[in-house]
């Protein structure tokens, strides 16, 4: 089966909704399809995606305007056959937070590597502020800039399975979040996800220094 990057950005607009994305990505509140004996791993951020969207705000001293987009919300995966092993997990998730950490620097405010689903998966959440010090989603995140940001992460994960391809252009590309969500759960699970692998994981992911933000 072909292998493909999956990289997903959407717009965050409102504390509402950022509100309801921090508490699905931290698992304040109970999450269908999600292994509530798997912990998840923190890769960056406090704990709290509106504390810390917040802070940058102060730090830049910014007022966003009315409708401005607050965040970005991503997704970061690969296809789930690629997940046949706790190494390749281990790889995915440490070239994943060096890949958003390249790309974003200090906009990257919160990274989480979520274990407890079917498909390995990180959730990352970017603040779009410019060298300038503007918020600017509009500047960092549109038609030329895409494509870009899925060139870097296929290079990024070509490192650690050079079968991986990304096909320019296909509607898989669009997913939105909503729907990936669901996609991801649909994938059926094999024998190397069982719940002692995953904690096995957890353990190397530490002695791999995938430390706490």
């Amino acid at each position: 089966m072909e292998l493909k990057t999956i990289l997903r950005f959407e717009k965050i607009k409102d504390y509402n909704n950022l509100n309801l994305s921090n508490s699905h990505v931290y698992r304040y509140l109970e999450t269908p399809n999600a292994n509530p004996n798997i912990m998840n791993k923190k890769l960056r951020g406090s704990g709290n995606v509106v504390k810390d969207v917040k802070r940058k705000f102060e730090e830049n001293d910014i007022n966003p305007r009315k409708n401005a987009v607050l965040c970005i919300e991503a997704v970061l995966s690969l296809s789930p056959d690629f997940f046949q092993s706790n190494t390749n997990t281990k790889d995915f998730a440490i070239s994943a937070r060096e890949w958003l950490i390249s790309e974003f620097g200090d906009n990257l405010v919160s990274a989480v590597l979520h274990l407890d689903e079917k498909t390995p998966h990180v959730h990352a959440h970017i603040v779009p502020i410019t060298g300038d010090s503007r918020l600017s989603a509009r500047e960092l995140f549109n038609k030329s800039t895409l494509p870009d940001y899925q060139k870097s992460y296929l290079k990024k994960m070509k490192k650690i399975e050079p079968k991986l391809k990304y096909n320019k252009g296909s509607k898989l590309e669009h997913t939105k979040l909503k729907d990936y969500y669901s996609m991801i759960n649909e994938k059926v699970e094999d024998g190397n996800k069982l719940e002692s692998d995953i904690l096995n994981l957890e353990s190397e992911l530490e002695e791999k220094k995938i430390r706490y933000f």
